[in-house]
Parts: structure tokens; sequence; C-alpha cells
């Protein structure tokens, strides 16, 4: 038997649920930070060390956003988040799978708010991975878990598409669009403000023409190669990269 395997069959249930969930808030945490890396290339041509992104919310005095209540909310659903949660977090950091520390981070409207964060160590990740193996890698001619997420998400907006303004990036579009893959591809439509916009009232008050209320938006969309390589390629897909949500 490992040491990772020695680490994780010696904790209690409580225990590996707290390490686990830090372990999978580190994961999304990860791919966000390669999406930073590249999207913003062109303005942070360096990957930040760990040290700078690794560090994780597990409470905060006031609602943190998703990802950095997701250890919370995992741990929380559960049905183990109580008043013991500093001593499971104690235990865990006593046997060398995390650390902790306790800080200041910015809550909602910037309020300032203490906080309590969590970074795994080599030998956490090491524990962790023994419950949740390493993914397969992709097979040839299919996609890495970044280009996936992204055409997943184009997918799962059909059939209104993507916004490109939101979705941001211009890395992966180069990839999985028509100069690439052709998975994806850009239409213009055009769309009616909605209910209670502000260029309703401004077209009531005489600030702006009639025709204001209607504007072009750019939305990214599959391509027929683009459903059809999802089709064929689903059930692998979900088997490498389980975190993905694609519609079917």
């Amino acid at each position: 038997m490992s040491k990772a395997e020695r680490d994780w069959n010696g904790l209690n249930l409580r225990q590996q649920v707290y390490l686990r969930a830090i372990y999978r808030a580190e994961m999304v945490h990860e791919r966000r930070e390669l999406d930073r890396a590249h999207t913003d290339r062109r303005m942070f041509p360096q990957h930040r060390p760990r040290d700078e992104w690794a560090w994780l919310v597990f409470a905060m005095s006031a609602q943190a956003d998703y990802h950095q209540a997701m250890i919370h909310n995992e741990v929380k659903a559960a049905g183990e988040l109580d008043q013991g949660a500093g001593s499971t977090l104690k235990a865990l950091a006593d046997r060398g799978l995390i650390e902790v520390e306790g800080g200041h981070g910015r809550g909602r409207r910037g309020t300032v708010v203490e906080q309590i964060l969590v970074k795994l160590t080599t030998a956490g990740r090491a524990a962790a991975r023994v419950d949740n193996p390493a993914r397969v890698k992709p097979p040839k001619g299919l996609l890495s878990e970044w280009l996936w997420e992204k055409l997943a998400a184009i997918a799962v907006a059909e059939p209104d598409g993507l916004d490109v303004d939101k979705a941001g990036g211009w890395t992966w579009p180069h990839h999985l669009g028509p100069e690439r893959k052709g998975l994806i591809e850009v239409r213009t439509h055009v769309e009616q403000a909605p209910p209670g916009h502000w260029l309703w009232k401004a077209i009531e008050e005489g600030r702006m023409p009639p025709e204001s209320v209607m504007f072009k938006r750019r939305r990214w969309h599959l391509t027929a190669a683009g459903r059809e390589h999802i089709v064929q390629h689903l059930n692998t897909y979900r088997a490498i990269f389980p975190d993905v949500i694609v519609s079917e």
C-alpha cells in the first residue's frame, strides 16, 4: 500500500469529505487558472505559480462567489458542516494534508470580511487522488479538457448561442473555430432589448429613436461538424471529463 493510500484510508469519513471537497475545488480553480492563462496570454505571458492561486476559501463571514464557496457548499451538502469544521481542518493539517490560515477578503459590495483559507499539500493532493483517480488522457483527435469545456458551454447555450462578449478569450475560439477544427462559428443576431431595459424608458422619454430598441449581438454556435463531434464522442468525453456538463 502506498503512502497516499495509507493517508486516505487513515481518515474517517468526515475527514474524507473535507479533503475530497478541497481537492475538487482545487481542480476547478486550476481549470480557471489555465483558462485565464490562455485568455490573457498577451497581458499575462507567464503562468502564475501555484502558491499564488492555490489558497482556496473554505468559509467567509459573508457570502463569496460560487468558486470561493465551493468547498463550503460541498461539505454542507454532505451534511458535515457544523461547529466542528475547524477541528476537522486542524486534523487534516496535523496529518500534513492541508495548510490552513486566516485572513481577509472581499465580500459582497466590496466589503472586507474575515475568511478561512485552505491549501492542499503535495501529500494531501496525492491522498485525494486515491479517491479521485487521474483522468485518462484524451484519445488522439479529441479535445483537451479546457477546449471540451468551452465546446460544451456552447452546446448548453444552444439554440440561443453563447454571447461572444461574455464568453471572452481569443485562444480557444482560434482552436475550435474555422481556422482550426471548424466546430464553432459566430452568427450575428438582431435582438430586441428585454422588458425593463433602460432603452425602453429612453425611447418613451424621446431621448432615443424607436429603432434603438433593436441591436446586434454576436454569438457562438455549433457548426454541423461541432454537433457531429459531440454526438460521436460524448460518451468518451463524459468518461474522461465527468465534471464538464453538456446537453444531450
